[in-house]
């Protein structure tokens, strides 16, 4: 007898909460764009990965770091890599110049770079490289 009173407690207590939380349910409407609303993403990085969760683009701002003995900037990087993880497109921009990298598996490609040091383009091929400066 007792254990049903409790039962019919409970019940009872479950019924009230259910009927204040579906009281409270209301429907999700997208909120209408304003004149004032800017439709801009803003952050400090973007990734976009595969349905297997690997990043597969991703643009990010690389901070100023020394890297034997030279100085590199603050860089703005925009990658784009194969399923394996290597990024095969590479397009950055920083104060001092921007590049474009394009290579395949074997690191073979084309590389684009303009900076303050001047401007070249560099190709890779079976081994072999060429670089063309004005």
């Amino acid at each position: 007898m007792k254990i049903q009173r409790i039962a019919a407690g409970v019940t009872a207590v479950n019924l009230v909460l259910m009927t204040i939380l579906l009281a409270q349910f209301r429907t999700v409407h997208a909120q209408q764009q304003s004149p004032t609303a800017s439709p801009v993403l803003r952050g400090s990085a973007l990734e976009i990965t595969d349905s297997l969760g690997k990043v597969r683009a991703s643009i990010s701002i690389q901070p100023p770091v020394v890297m034997n003995g030279r100085k590199y900037p603050e860089t703005v990087l925009l990658r784009l890599t194969n399923e394996h993880g290597k990024p095969v497109v590479k397009i950055s921009a920083a104060t001092d110049g921007a590049g474009i990298s394009l290579v395949n598996t074997s690191d073979e490609g084309v590389l684009i770079h303009a900076n303050d040091k001047g401007s070249a383009l560099k190709i890779k091929h079976k081994g072999k490289e060429r670089v063309l400066q004005p």
